[in-house]
């Protein structure tokens, strides 16, 4: 969410991951970066680049680049672009800038003949780093026939930082305990985390002791039939008995493609969670919505919901939408991926799960950068209703120098939702951006947008700001 008169002060914003390399299993992965300006003057801003494994006390570091109010800058191919690197080079970057008005959103992708499998990570801001002393759960992390999963983390300081990976199997047992130590600005991704302990779908939480450490982890999950990575950032919680997973299908999409959803539910509390499931289908009213059997989990402990949608509710295809998620405690943790189902594998799209506590209220604007339509890249976007009562969400398409294209309008019923497919067609080609917002009194809301590659239906979660 972003408002407001831009800060005296600037800010580093920390990209955890990028490369211009080859990875496992045959692929190789770039990464291209999009910055955009929310306030309303020019930001002055360079990107550094950190190696992987290096001190990176005195980074490389990019020109002087200016971005005007209200505009996007897309870097394709950063390292290549920006640095003039060659492969095999793997690390972050950060975007350091003399404002604080910058969202930055990166995106990893294997590249193959039939198109690009990717995942978003975000430019993480300073003040969102994880501190000393605080723990941060990665949940999803599967190491099966299917699926392979990393943890990567990057030091946000000039002092090195020793950080704590503790790993847990699905019934909350701890396996071992990693660690990983960076020097100044450094970052390392330990690849196949839980190879050791096969087939398991775990989760890791990360702390660090060290005196004013500030650093960030991630997870990386990757179908190992397409190389298709799933970013998993730490989970979010609330104190909110509602949360919702703003997209589920088990439908046909565009250009042969064919979607499912994975639900995973880890409980961070210390004692038994119960929940259901409401299934929310898409432009219904949604007021008496069908609900799930009651569930309960352990502390500590995780279950996984393949094909959420025909295991708990019997569906059948063709059928899209939306789920909450009503639990009696405050430390459920929900991530999902959405994925296209093919003969050699998955491609797929994390989406969390989002407490009511951090819905769009009256008044508040949501901006979802990235949103491309040209011949390679469509862009979806996606909203649900938090509320039993009628709401109307204002969506606002703009052109990468800041111009408004048009207003698009979504009226959405009780807990109802919807998706408008291609919203940037009538302007391709177009890198654009789209600003949510609603003036609907009580008002309770969640966009998304999802941009998937037109060869391979791969989609990638772009998740507001």
């Amino acid at each position: 969410e972003y408002g407001g008169e831009p800060q005296p002060t600037g800010t580093t914003y920390f990209i955890p991951a990028a490369a211009l390399a080859a990875g496992a299993a045959g692929s190789f992965f770039q990464t291209d970066v999009d910055i955009n300006n929310t306030g309303d003057a020019d930001v002055t801003y360079t990107i550094q680049w950190l190696p992987r494994g290096e001190d990176n006390s005195n980074p490389v570091t990019s020109d002087e680049f200016t971005l005007a109010a209200g505009a996007s800058m897309r870097y394709v191919n950063v390292l290549e672009d920006v640095f003039g690197a060659s492969p095999d080079v793997v690390g972050g970057l950060a975007v350091v800038a003399d404002m604080d008005t910058l969202i930055v959103i990166s995106r990893t992708y294997n590249l193959t003949d039939e198109g690009t499998f990717g995942q978003a990570i975000g430019g993480i801001p300073a003040a969102d780093l994880i501190m000393e002393g605080d723990t941060e759960r990665i949940n999803f992390m599967s190491q099966d026939d299917a699926l392979r999963a990393n943890l990567g983390c990057a030091n946000g300081s000039m002092n090195p930082v020793n950080i704590n990976i503790d790993l847990f199997d699905d019934a909350g047992t701890m396996l071992e305990t990693k660690t990983m130590a960076l020097g100044p600005y450094g970052n390392n991704q330990i690849n196949r985390i839980f190879r050791d302990y096969a087939p398991t779908n775990g989760y890791a939480d990360v702390s660090s002791a060290t005196a004013g450490a500030m650093y960030y982890c991630y997870g990386s999950v990757l179908d190992n039939g397409t190389s298709d990575p799933t970013t998993i950032m730490p989970a979010q919680y609330g104190m909110n008995n509602m949360i919702f997973i703003p997209a589920a299908a088990l439908a046909s999409g565009a250009a042969g493609s064919f979607f499912q959803t994975d639900v995973d539910i880890n409980n961070a509390g210390s004692g038994m969670a119960t929940y259901q499931f409401a299934w929310l289908p898409r432009g219904e009213v949604n007021s008496t919505p069908a609900m799930s059997d009651s569930f309960t989990l352990d502390a500590g402990a995780s279950v996984r919901y393949v094909n959420v949608l025909e295991e708990v509710f019997g569906a059948a295809p063709d059928v899209a939408g939306a789920l909450y998620v009503m639990t009696d405690v405050a430390d459920l943790g929900v991530m999902t991926r959405t994925y296209n189902v093919a003969d050699e594998g998955t491609f797929g799209q994390a989406i969390p799960g989002v407490n009511l506590d951090h819905f769009l209220g009256e008044g508040d604007m949501g901006r979802i950068i990235f949103m491309s339509q040209d011949d390679a890249l469509r862009a979806n976007l996606g909203c649900v209703n938090g509320t039993m009562s009628d709401l109307q969400i204002a969506i606002d398409l703009y052109d990468a120098d800041g111009n408004m294209l048009e207003t698009k309008g979504m009226s959405l019923p009780a807990y109802g939702n919807s998706q408008i497919n291609r919203i940037f067609r009538d302007y391709a080609p177009v890198n654009g951006y789209a600003d949510v917002h609603s003036a609907t009194a009580g008002a309770s809301f969640y966009c998304y947008g999802s941009v998937l590659d037109n060869a391979t239906s791969d989609p990638t979660t772009i998740l507001p700001q």
